[in-house]
């Protein structure tokens, strides 16, 4: 049998006292404290102006890897900080515009006014068909429903 310490490997065929006697590397923390070296990257923080954007572009339909895109993030941070607005875009957006429409028309404004009535208040427009005297003023109706006379121009077919 072979002496065991002449095997030519390493930590092979060595007494146990020998091994014991071999420094090991010292193991590196897998964290750093805080203010300790260098930072490293800082979290993700999205911004109120960067939400308005996620949820303005889902609001038209556009796919979310082109969202990723727009703010240079990939779709799983994208997924991770902007998931309401993923969700919930178009709702977002009608909803801000509606506030926007209501605060302007409580401020005087005649446009939007019609538009909130229109679209939520069942006011609508009357169209007239009638006729006007010279100040365009609506005229009385002659008796009987008077006669009307429509001219028409020529149209080059008439021989």
């Amino acid at each position: 049998m072979a002496n065991p310490t002449s095997t030519g490997r390493i930590g092979q065929g060595q007494p146990a006292a020998t091994m014991a006697q071999v420094p090991s590397k010292p193991k590196r923390p897998y964290h750093r404290k805080p203010g300790a070296g260098a930072p490293g990257n800082q979290p993700f923080v999205p911004t109120d102006e960067q939400r308005d954007i996620v949820a303005g572009l889902r609001s038209v339909g556009t796919k979310d890897v082109i969202i990723a895109k727009v703010l240079n993030l990939s779709k799983a941070a994208l997924y991770k900080h902007f998931g309401p607005e993923l969700k919930q875009g178009k709702q977002i957006i009608l909803a801000k515009i509606g506030v926007g429409v209501i605060q302007r028309a409580l401020a005087g404004s005649k446009e939007d006014s019609r538009f909130y009535l229109k679209c939520h208040g069942g006011w609508h427009e009357a169209n007239r068909v009638g006729f006007l005297d010279e100040d365009g003023n609506p005229a009385p109706v002659p008796e009987g429903g008077g006669q009307v006379h429509i001219y028409l121009p020529s149209n080059g077919r008439d021989g």
